[in-house]
């Protein structure tokens, strides 16, 4: 599997935006509430001060000359105001419900202080005329009016938030909800539940994990019902023949070499639901280990890889009539290997290129070849295969297991790198390209493999095995047709 490019924090940064957003709200709510509701808040004691200062200073001997200065300075604050004397006679006022003057004592308090709180939601501020005479102006505001606007201005502050974030809210909590159902469907049984979140950001990245583990759960299910209608049928059809051959034996004039041939019979089908048993067992076991940290543990033994592929070829001798063409290298050096798992990969994959690596009209010439690094007499003589399976040399016109037509290749080489690589090749149809990278999967099937039948655990038990020995597996489709499987082993 390739690794995935790291996602961009699209949800990250769409929360810090949201965040600045609504900081940025708040903030200019709070300068226009200042600007709207700041006199009736708090009263404006020292502008409205300074402007009073201003504003007498402009006046003549007698303030009351000009009624008019208080209307501007009511205006300004927007509260309610008076102008007395400091002996207490009224001057004018402005507003709603000028305040009254205050008693002789409080007048009395103002001597040495800028101003006076006379009481809740009144103050007085001492002022001077141009003239230097003494005035007092009284300004009065409603403190409750002042909480009812500042709720005012924080409601306001809330709603706006409020509006703002809904849109990141419900962005984030729809597609969780659609995730949380179709979890919840798919736990139930509904495998054809599906988040169907289509999102770039992280959100998206958790739905499609969803969908694709919901994808693969799905096939997985499908393949094991389709594994044991497979198993069902393989083990059908060599119980019938074994049924069969029961019955024929059980016959009075049987002759008996027909009765060797039926128990013959009876002998290659229980050899065959015997191996059908073992590649079961054998994969449950491998799954079972793979659930660890580490790699399942093996049996190695020092082998040859020529004792290992003649014990594989005469394996595979007894369940099929396919002629192989084998070639090994001399001189490969003993290795370390469970020899029967590996026996079993070598024998998996014949067995696959003799049901699946030949065309129909050419069914009963599979062949395979190991190829090697021969010295120069071997190779140049035509008429002699060096076979290293049991120390011996064999001639072309002795084995007739090695046709002149396509073959199937079994190569084992010491390539450049500490590596033993074995190939198993064929002449057949190969793979179609959308198919080869699923040739590995349990239960997996290939169209032509349907047709010609199995359970499709093979390859994923070559897969088990050869990775429980820290090797690898690959298969390519052939230049001019084939299909070829390489597995390389370290040293």
């Amino acid at each position: 599997m390739t690794p995935q490019k790291p996602r961009k924090r699209r949800l990250f940064w769409r929360i810090y935006l949201y965040g600045l957003l609504l900081l940025l709200v708040a903030s200019l709510t709070g300068v226009v509430a200042r600007s709207l509701f700041a006199p009736v808040v708090g009263a404006p004691a020292d502008k409205l001060e300074l402007l009073a200062e201003w504003e007498l200073s402009r006046w003549g001997e007698e303030p009351q000359d000009d009624p008019q200065r208080l209307e501007r300075l009511q205006a300004f604050s927007e509260l309610d105001l008076s102008l007395y004397t400091k002996s207490g006679t009224w001057l004018g006022g402005a507003g709603e419900s000028p305040p009254m003057a205050p008693d002789p004592e409080e007048l009395a308090t103002l001597e040495g202080k800028e101003r006076s709180r006379l009481s809740p939601g009144l103050v007085a501020l001492p002022l001077k005329t141009r003239a230097g005479e003494d005035l007092v102006l009284v300004v009065a505001w409603d403190p409750q009016k002042g909480k009812r606007h500042l709720l005012v201005v924080l409601a306001t502050m809330l709603g706006l938030c409020a509006l703002v974030f809904y849109p990141l809210a419900r962005g984030l909590a729809r597609p969780l909800e659609r995730i949380a159902s179709a979890t919840e469907a798919f736990g139930q049984g509904r495998l054809e539940a599906r988040s169907e979140v289509a999102r770039r950001d992280e959100i998206g990245a958790v739905a499609l994990a969803f969908d694709q583990m919901a994808e693969r759960i799905t096939a997985l299910l499908h393949s094991e019902r389709e594994l044991l209608a497979n198993i069902s049928h393989e083990f059908r059809t060599p119980m019938a023949r074994i049924r069969v051959a029961l019955e024929l034996c059980a016959e009075d004039e049987l002759e008996p070499g027909e009765l060797r041939a039926n128990l013959q019979a009876i002998e290659e089908d229980i050899m065959e639901l015997d191996q059908l048993v073992e590649d079961v067992l054998t994969a449950s076991r491998l799954d079972l280990a793979k659930g660890d940290a580490v790699l399942p543990q093996v049996k190695r033994r020092s082998i040859s890889p020529a004792q290992l592929v003649g014990s594989a070829l005469s394996r595979f001798a007894r369940i099929s009539d396919e002629p192989v063409e084998v070639d090994v290298a001399s001189g490969l050096p003993a290795v370390e290997l469970d020899h029967k798992l590996m026996e079993r990969v070598l024998v998996n994959l014949l067995e696959n290129a003799a049901k699946h690596g030949v065309l129909d009209s050419d069914r009963g010439h599979v062949s395979s070849l190991a190829s090697n690094e021969l010295d120069a007499e071997k190779r140049a003589n035509p008429d002699r295969i060096f076979r290293a399976l049991l120390g011996t040399e064999l001639t072309r016109s002795e084995s007739a297991r090695v046709p002149t037509r396509d073959r199937a290749t079994i190569r084992l080489s010491v390539r450049a790198a500490p590596s033993l690589t074995f190939e198993v090749s064929d002449h057949g149809p190969g793979v179609a390209e959308a198919e080869l990278s699923r040739l590995f999967e349990p239960f997996f099937q290939a169209d032509r493999s349907r047709r010609v039948g199995g359970v499709g655990i093979g390859l994923t038990l070559c897969k088990r095995i050869v990775e429980a020995h820290a090797g690898r597996i690959q298969a390519a489709n052939r230049e001019g047709g084939g299909l070829a499987v390489t597995v390389v082993l370290p040293s």
